[in-house]
């Protein structure tokens, strides 16, 4: 920890776009926590506009990176489709799942529950989802997230951290609200 902390100290930004990039391929580096900590060591309103633009720009292009590379193991994917019965069957339940709630899910997994984020683009990409689609809803998705992050830090200087714990919790606690009330409508029916 104490390693990134002088990096973000040395190369500032930078930094920045590097922990954004990879938290979209799926490396588990806290990206909340170092959005809302560099927040909140901003000292003026432009330098929190230009950290939003940086750190959107490099969670799209690593979303877009991980959906590109889903598309391409998407040929292993396919002839591991064609030895495995049950893998078949599970892949048609995910796409149809992903035309009906594909958007929602993009949009969502980038600032409400971002750990899920990577998975939904590496299977998007892999079962062929509709790029300008994808990029509609990331790039929206993204700038939020960092707009939302950024700000609370620079905003709740003191209490960032707190604030962080709240709102680490109430996405999970959206997301499993959601999908008792999922599994509950297909009870139902």
């Amino acid at each position: 920890m104490e390693l990134i902390y002088s990096l973000f100290e040395h190369y500032g930004i930078w930094v920045l776009l590097v922990v954004a990039f990879s938290a979209q391929l799926g490396l588990p580096l806290g990206s909340s926590f170092f959005l809302m900590w560099y927040g909140s060591t901003l000292e003026e309103t432009q330098s929190l506009y230009i950290a939003v633009i940086v750190t959107a720009c490099a969670a799209i292009l690593g979303d877009m990176t991980s959906f590109v590379l889903g598309r391409h193991f998407s040929v292993q994917l396919d002839h591991a489709e064609e030895r495995y019965a049950w893998l078949k069957v599970k892949l048609n339940q995910s796409q149809s799942l992903f035309e009906s709630y594909g958007v929602w899910l993009i949009w969502t997994t980038r600032f409400l529950v971002t750990g899920l984020g990577p998975i939904v683009n590496y299977l998007l990409g892999s079962r062929r989802y509709p790029t300008s689609t994808f990029i509609r809803w990331v790039v929206l998705g993204e700038i939020i997230f960092a707009a939302e992050m950024l700000y609370f830090g620079y905003r709740f200087k003191d209490t960032w951290e707190d604030l962080l714990a709240i709102i680490a919790d109430a996405g999970w606690l959206i997301a499993l609200i959601v999908l008792f009330l999922w599994i509950v409508k297909k009870i139902m029916n």
